[in-house]
């Protein structure tokens, strides 16, 4: 992960569909979901941070309860919602990160409660620790 974040960190969108690409999830932006999914993919997108009241905005936004609208996203999408959100959450510290905050303030910019949160989640969904990512950035 890292070799290819110094290869291709100039150019987001590239770096965006190896980071899909590497969970799995390229196939989201080809696929024709269900309305509510489509709704719920847009509206997290879209998001500055992801709070983490989302799964109670998205349910109340869509209409549908919290557990319908967890098990309606992975019949779709493959993966659980929280997944999908801890993973979103990464690529907006990485963007923010990359648009010149630092680490920490990256990390709660895009939703998770400490840099130490951030680490941990970066560690589990790619292998890699953040300090890994942070170091290998500079």
């Amino acid at each position: 992960m890292i070799n290819k974040y110094k290869n291709h960190r100039r150019d987001k969108e590239i770096l965006d569909l190896i980071l899909l690409q590497e969970c799995g999830l390229d196939h989201l932006d080809n696929h024709k979901y269900e309305e509510r999914i489509e709704k719920a993919l847009a509206y997290i997108s879209g998001l500055k941070t992801i709070q983490h009241s989302i799964v109670d905005d998205l349910s109340k936004r869509l209409y549908i309860s919290k557990s319908k609208l967890s098990h309606l996203f992975k019949e779709q999408t493959g993966m659980t919602l929280h997944s999908y959100l801890a993973f979103e959450k990464l690529r907006k510290t990485y963007k923010y990160y990359h648009e010149g905050l630092n680490i920490t303030e990256a990390c709660i910019l895009a939703g998770f409660s400490s840099s130490s949160h951030c680490s941990a989640t970066c560690k589990k969904m790619f292998g890699i620790s953040l300090r890994e990512v942070h170091k290998s950035i500079k």
